[in-house]
């Protein structure tokens, strides 16, 4: 599996990933879920 992190410019780009999720060919997850990575880098930048 690979893993790539997405900004989207469009709106219209949303629906799209959705729909691509709904035919179970990706998978979103939020990246505000990731707290632990998060205070984990900023922890090695100190």
């Amino acid at each position: 599996m690979k893993t790539i992190q997405v900004e989207i410019l469009n709106p219209k780009a949303t629906k799209l990933l959705k729909d691509l999720a709904d035919l179970n060919l990706i998978a979103i997850k939020d990246a505000s879920q990731s707290g632990f990575a998060r205070a984990l880098r900023k922890l090695r930048s100190r």
